[in-house]
């Protein structure tokens, strides 16, 4: 007969099995739907592991310093280092392999674009001499490989890895890349410059700078149905949701396809800082009603504080402690997410530039600058060629009217004598000369205009048509013309450091000096 004080065990006991059993019921109720996540969502795991790995490591380096420091200690007061001691030295030894092979793994992807990348740099450029040309009707989008494998087949397919070198032009490309390379011939104009990242991007692109909220929507359509497929984006604009709007009519309506587009897109200074950069990109994305970017760039070589994704600063700004390299580092990892294809720069000079060449794990694709007649740059935009980054000028035209107040005192470069007389002689516009100017000397254009007429002028030059072609004795007149002056048509960060606690002048900060 059992006394109740066993009866009491007795229950007790069967307590516990069944609370071990429902704990075990749950554990594996819970590993199932871990196991589901995990199959349904892989790279968000593999960014999981990632960056469990890292804080494990960061842990271990932590320890092994202070082991280290301790071991010194003991010995020099001539002690035995502890149990516990050894036991974390184990523990660095039996785990660092593990987290060397998944650093390893995690820069797979890297090091397969890297590897994309040299063989492109070998071959740079199309050759437009060995390139067979079409008129403006024909001509087919080269904006990135065409391969149905690599894209997924469908408009809205994430980024593929970087094509091989082996890709549609790469039996016309020259074997080398100088530091000066016509992207124009006699013979007509090559449709497409090979970026680093293995990529290819149509030589003139239609900006979207200072185009106003109700007239960005007609006019990107109208783009498309004149031929342009690059299109230059930026958060800071203020305009991406009209765009990605016009971007869906021109899909649905079967107008052009999101495989023909060539989209570049740029982070902001006040979203700089490393946990924002992914979502500013989403944010883009989300706006531009778009899967991935085929270009996305730092847009100016500073950070500020951040002030919201959907609220970009500008005014009183303040000087962010990202480094850019940190911001880099997040741009890299998200080619490797495939939100973006090729990731580069804009409005770098050359010694910020080198410095980013010589760290970066993901080629630089591009530095977009300010650059046209009267502001030739002729240092960076030689040291970029040679290092087989692309230079994309916004503002080719000077900034044409849009800065007429700049040109109180001086001659807008499509006013220009030098440049008029050129134009005439060719039966061509002025503002086809500045741009002509620039694509033969190797630089993709991103000129912008609200009116259809000048978009299809703009289009023409780099329509194959001998009577363009500028001869050797007028580039060397246009390059003449550099004043070395800037007109910093693009959002110039200067004044908006007027009101802040780092504006140091009453014009406000330069950010150049």
């Amino acid at each position: 007969m059992s006394t109740p004080a066993a009866t009491a065990a007795a229950t007790t006991g069967t307590g516990k099995v069944r609370a071990m059993d429902k704990f075990k019921n749950l554990g594996l109720q819970l590993k199932e739907k871990a196991q589901i996540y995990m199959e349904a969502n892989p790279e968000k795991v593999e960014e999981m592991k990632a960056q469990a790995f890292e804080t494990l490591r960061k842990k271990i380096d932590e320890e092994a310093e202070k082991e280290e420091a301790m071991k010194l200690a003991l010995e020099a007061d001539g002690k035995k280092i502890s149990k516990g001691e050894q036991f974390k030295a184990k523990a660095v030894g039996v785990l660092q392999p593990q987290i060397e092979k998944l650093a390893e793994k995690q820069q797979q992807v890297v090091a397969e674009q890297t590897a994309a990348a040299t063989a492109a740099s070998d071959t740079g450029f199309v050759d437009p001499e060995t390139t067979t040309t079409t008129d403006d009707d024909d001509e087919t989008p080269t904006a990135t490989p065409t391969d149905e494998s690599s894209r997924g087949g469908c408009a809205s397919s994430t980024a593929a890895v970087a094509p091989s070198s082996t890709s549609t032009l790469s039996e016309s490309v020259p074997a080398s890349l100088s530091t000066e390379q016509n992207l124009v011939s006699k013979n007509g104009v090559t449709s497409a410059y090979r970026l680093a990242s293995g990529y290819e991007m149509p030589v003139m692109a239609y900006g979207t700078f200072r185009s106003s909220a109700g007239e960005v929507y007609n006019c990107v359509l109208e783009a498309i149905k004149a031929g342009y497929r690059h299109f230059d984006c930026a958060h800071i604009y203020g305009n991406e949701q009209e765009i990605g709007k016009a971007f869906h009519s021109a899909f649905s309506e079967g107008i052009v396809t999101r495989e023909e587009l060539f989209i570049t897109g740029k982070l902001w200074n006040s979203d700089h800082d490393v946990m924002i950069v992914e979502q500013a990109m989403d944010h883009s994305l989300s706006n531009l009603q778009l899967d991935y970017f085929d270009l996305y760039l730092i847009h100016f070589p500073v950070a500020w504080t951040h002030t919201g994704i959907a609220t970009p600063g500008w005014g009183q700004s303040q000087l962010g402690d990202t480094p850019l390299i940190d911001t880099w580092r997040e741009l890299e990892r998200c080619v490797t997410l495939k939100k973006v294809r090729s990731i580069g720069v804009s409005n770098y000079p050359l010694l910020l530039l080198h410095d980013l060449v010589t760290q970066a794990r993901v080629p630089v694709s591009c530095n977009q600058i300010e650059t046209h007649v009267y502001y030739t740059r002729e240092s960076l935009v030689k040291y970029c060629l040679s290092r087989h980054i692309c230079v994309t000028a916004h503002s080719p035209l000077g900034g044409g009217k849009a800065n007429e107040e700049q040109y109180t005192h001086l001659t807008s470069p499509l006013e220009d004598p030098v440049v008029v007389a050129i134009a005439t002689a060719h039966n061509i516009t002025p503002a086809q000369v500045c741009l002509r100017f620039l694509l033969q000397r190797g630089i993709v254009v991103l000129p912008k205009s609200s009116q259809v007429l000048r978009m299809k002028e703009n289009r023409q030059t780099v329509v194959a048509d001998p009577t363009m072609h500028l001869s050797e004795e007028e580039m060397q007149q246009l390059h003449g013309l550099d004043k070395y002056q800037s007109y910093k048509t693009n959002p110039n960060p200067l004044a908006s450091f007027v009101g802040g606690p780092d504006c140091f002048t009453q014009e406000g900060t330069d950010i150049f000096d």
